[in-house]
């Protein structure tokens, strides 16, 4: 069983809130670098040390620490624990007792006992036997002296389990993790801690099982039920995500409460301050979401956000702020009247936002309410574990075969195996994905499968390949692996000069796309005359490093899909990118940087331009280990990407709600051309027939049909530069980012 994290879901908005006198609730404050590696963690209050323990050995030490911003010398101590792992302690201030929780292996799994020890760790007689489920998993653990008893998390459940503490027997009181039932992601928690202040509530470090670690605390009652506080940690250690948080303390200091995270990765102490739980600002805090799209040509005003919140208090303004991707600092963006309640804010990307609403009285800064805010585009559809199954494999290459019938998904390990190498999966009429045999790949033990690609005109798999000469190879496979032919000379990369990212079949143009990550570029290539080989189509063509609402400088071309255009003769291809951090060294980021899926359109001169608000995948997945892409069409246009860090495959979607159509075919034949704008202006002015949807017809968008919209159509078609381009969706289909009056009661093309 692997160990790790759940976040809070309400109405598919993410929420945290609150913060204290001194310091913002989870504002992060300092860190401590240990020599050991932090799991459980306890505080003596008494003495006022913070006693630090690693899983593996037990090894402990302890920090006198009062306040954060010092920097304490850890004391070592001794440690009870000569077998098996140390997976919590706790300290019982009455009994001035240290309890250490240790997991051996068993038969069967697991058995938990509790050691005692004094504060300087020398053993003291005997041991608990704790009456432990049999499919339990047990974390760290926490003491409550009003029950006399253990809380403890149960990792494999979701949930926190009750026992006595002089007798081991297992207590009521137990309950599951508060967002177990709102997001099936959600599922790994490792940290549980009392927190001694007014009635007593547990605040739960939990967080997503793709990556499996821990970014959020949640603060519920002692009967598991949120109380409306809780903050992230992501950015939290020098605006940074925190590699691995496991264990969490609530510290008593002079000058006031802060909560310390083992960050296990790091070998760090995270600090944070930490509010006085009856203390809130804004609770019920929702976002509804409006106008959600994706597509060609998206503008600023497609997403709007409205907040809507119950304020606790009187309030001379409550502020919004978002944080910078890059920075991950807060900026304010807007501002409402004390009394508000809402406030709307155009979003201007589709995926996954963070902001923070922040009420401010008179003399005190009230506690914040951190939101995160999911469009409908970006949502995860659908996860599936590669780790288990035959091959169990670290997906690299994504491939889609569709035949018109069935969809195949195929996923490559990263490396050519002896054997199979290659898992294949079915996708059902309602989009699971049933597992079929796998395959080999064409290539030679050794070999990196970079890439796949489905070439729909032949019935073919087109494979490539990196030979461990540094080579790229190209073969040809039937859809079930029988080799066609292999060993076809595509690149040749001798120096390293180019790190392949994906490659793409574009059907109408029958041509390949292949993606370089170094050079943040995509060049095509064709088939040869023989029909067997390939040959370059096109020189390198650079992409943009600019995105639209984004900062910073784009590119790391990951993952590449094309939609065949079907509307002005043009194809989209989808490019997963990354923000490039400074000084990078391009051959060795890879996929770790991928953050968005980018829309483009390839002009007939010129490298493609951005055709669409980009979409959020870094915190829509979780995984820093994105790599390659499949896209399918039907019945929704939706994403695949390979997690090569945690060997899951995710689906994603990538349209909005509505009947999907194209801006600009108004007679509805699947191009934009000449017929288009005569169709529409018969129809307004000679009684011609309706548009079969009128949304089409609407070139502006602005909710009417008139001469404008004709005047803008015949612009776009002859090339003329306009104030009014047509807005979205075009190129390909998608859903009408604007509610307006008009219907699109059918498109054909798009069915």
């Amino acid at each position: 069983m692997v160990r790790g994290a759940p976040a809070i879901v309400l109405c598919g908005v993410v929420l945290c809130a609150c913060a204290a006198p001194v310091f913002a609730f989870g504002e992060y404050a300092s860190r401590i670098v240990t020599p050991v590696e932090p799991f459980a963690l306890a505080y003596v209050p008494s003495a006022q040390y913070l006693i630090v323990c690693q899983m593996s050995d037990g090894q402990a030490g302890r920090y006198r620490i009062t306040a954060p911003g010092q920097t304490p010398q850890l004391e070592p101590m001794f440690t009870p624990v000569t077998a098996g792992d140390a997976v919590g302690i706790a300290w019982v201030e009455q009994q001035q007792t240290l309890y250490w929780l240790v997991e051996t292996t068993t038969a069967t799994g697991f058995a938990y006992n509790l050691l005692r020890t004094n504060l300087d760790g020398w053993s003291l007689t005997g041991s608990i036997a704790l009456a432990a489920p049999a499919d339990a998993v047990l974390g760290e653990m926490t003491y409550v002296p009003s029950h006399d008893a253990f809380w403890v998390a149960d990792i494999a459940n979701d949930r926190y389990l009750s026992f006595d503490r002089t007798t081991g027997a297992r207590r009521s009181g137990e309950f599951y993790a508060p967002t177990r039932h709102r997001d099936a992601r959600i599922s790994y928690g490792l940290g549980i801690e009392y927190v001694p202040v007014g009635p007593g509530y547990f605040d739960l470090l939990v967080g997503t099982v793709t990556d499996q670690r821990a970014v959020r605390v949640i603060r519920v009652d002692l009967l598991g039920n949120e109380v409306g506080a809780s903050y992230t940690l992501d950015f939290a250690d020098q605006k940074t995500r925190p590699g691995w948080p496991a264990g969490l303390a609530y510290c008593r200091g002079l000058a006031g409460d802060f909560t310390v995270i083992a960050d296990a990765q790091r070998r760090a102490l995270l600090l944070f301050g930490t509010p006085a739980p009856e203390v809130f600002g804004l609770t019920a805090v929702t976002v509804a979401v409006q106008e959600t799209e994706i597509g060609g040509g998206a503008t600023a005003e497609s997403i709007r956000g409205t907040f809507s919140w119950r304020n606790n208090g009187t309030y001379s303004s409550i502020v919004l702020e978002a944080r910078d991707a890059a920075s991950g600092d807060f900026a304010t963006i807007a501002t409402a009247q004390g009394g508000a309640t809402t406030l709307a804010h155009e979003l201007g990307r589709e995926g996954r936002f963070q902001f923070r609403l922040t009420p401010v009285a008179a003399t005190v800064r009230a506690p914040a309410a951190l939101v995160d805010v999911r469009t409908a585009a970006g949502a995860i559809l659908g996860i599936t574990s590669l780790a288990g199954g035959v091959p169990a494999v670290q997906p690299f290459a994504l491939a889609l075969i569709d035949d018109g019938q069935t969809q195949t998904l195929l996923a490559a390990n990263t490396m050519a195996l002896s054997g199979t190498s290659v898992r294949r999966f079915r996708r059902t009429a309602a989009g699971a994905l049933e597992p079929l045999a796998s395959i080999a790949a064409p290539f030679a033990a050794g070999y990196v499968i970079v890439a796949m690609a489905w070439d729909s005109t032949r019935s073919e798999l087109v494979w490539l390949g990196l030979s461990p000469a540094r080579d790229f190879e190209a073969a040809r496979t039937t859809p079930e692996g029988a080799v066609i032919a292999a060993g076809l000379p595509l690149i040749r990369n001798p120096f390293l000069q180019d790190q392949i990212g994906d490659m793409a079949y574009d059907a109408r143009h029958d041509l390949f796309w292949v993606s370089a990550i170094n050079r943040n570029a995509v060049c095509s290539f064709r088939r040869a005359t023989d029909g067997a080989s390939f040959v370059a189509s096109s020189e390198a063509l650079p992409l943009p490093s600019a995105l639209p609402g984004e900062a910073g400088t784009w590119g790391l071309p990951c993952g590449l899909c094309v939609v065949p255009g079907a509307y002005a003769g043009m194809s989209i291809l989808y490019a997963a990118m990354g923000q490039v951090p400074d000084n990078a060294s391009f051959p060795q980021l890879g996929a770790g940087y991928v953050k968005r899926l980018v829309p483009l359109h390839v002009p007939q001169s010129g490298g493609p331009v951005v055709a669409g608000m980009p979409i959020d995948l870094e915190m829509a997945t979780g995984s820093a280990g994105l790599r390659g892409m499949a896209l399918s069409t039907r019945p929704a246009l939706t994403a695949f990407f390979a997690a090569q860090d945690v060997a899951h495959l995710y689906e994603i979607r990538m349209h909005g709600e509505g009947p999907r159509f194209a801006r600009g075919d108004t007679n509805s034949d699947g191009a934009i051309n000449i017929a288009d704008a005569p169709f529409l202006l018969a129809y307004l002015f000679s009684s011609g027939p309706a548009p079969a949807c009128l949304d089409a017809a609407d070139i502006n968008d602005n909710g009417a049909l008139n001469l404008s919209d004709a005047v803008a159509l015949l612009r776009y078609v002859f090339g003329i530069p306009s104030q009014t381009p047509l807005a979205v969706p075009y190129y390909l289909c998608n859903t009408d980012p604007i509610a307006d009056t008009l219907s699109c009661a059918v498109y054909a093309p798009c069915q």
